[in-house]
């Protein structure tokens, strides 16, 4: 008796249960990055995390989406504070998208 299992996909669930800490840890580096003048660096973690987030976001927006707009507030202050002022003013812009929609979507 031969029994099939998908190893790949219990393994692909696994590492999606270890993505939001993930994020979260990249978080992290790009604040000490951006704390000790590293902004390149700082940069490439706040990207990362962001990409993460928005995978997540995309699968179950309800728990994601609030931490996607934290990350889009993230690296609107790493741009203000080197000065990239237009593209810091895009990444507000989409922060303040998503917590507009939110608000809409689950009024207090």
């Amino acid at each position: 008796m031969t029994t099939s299992t998908n190893h790949g996909a219990s393994a692909s669930n696994a590492a999606d249960a270890y993505e939001p800490d993930l994020a979260r840890s990249y978080n992290n580096l790009a604040v000490l990055y951006s704390d000790t003048q590293r902004f390149a660096e700082s940069e490439q973690m706040y990207k990362a995390a962001l990409e993460i987030r928005k995978r997540l976001a995309e699968a179950n927006p309800q728990a994601y989406e609030p931490v996607l707009a934290d990350s889009y507030c993230n690296l609107a202050i790493l741009y203000y504070d080197t000065q990239r002022f237009n593209e810091s003013e895009d990444m507000y812009n989409a922060a303040l998208a998503i917590c507009e929609r939110l608000g809409i979507e689950q009024p207090r």
